[in-house]
């Protein structure tokens, strides 16, 4: 409970706001999630779910690696389990044959 109160006090003193367009209630919303081109290449096996050089991911990335932005998490989480749930049913990767496959998060 105190918690939830705390969390509504910042959110009033520091807004909440899109990287990408500024929309509020979220750090990178859904149209600004579309907009981000996929990454340039992708090595056999390894999938990146963003371009690291893309100028929001990677405001994104610093915030909330060294500034602690911890509210950040949910929407880049939200975009890697898409990507993850997509290429796993492609991949079929939990199948016996592909046991040996591994995913590094």
């Amino acid at each position: 409970m105190l918690q939830k109160i705390i969390e509504n006090v910042m959110d009033l003193i520091f807004p909440v706001s899109c990287f990408g367009c500024g929309k509020s209630k979220s750090y990178l919303c859904y149209d600004c999630i579309a907009t981000i081109p996929p990454p340039g290449r992708e090595s056999s096996g390894i999938i990146a779910v963003f371009d690291y050089k893309n100028k929001t991911i990677k405001h994104l990335l610093w915030k909330l690696k060294y500034e602690k932005a911890r509210g950040i998490a949910p929407a880049l989480a939200r975009a890697l389990y898409e990507k993850l749930i997509e290429n796993i049913s492609e991949l079929k990767s939990f199948s016996p044959e592909n046991s040996k496959q591994k995913i590094l998060i």
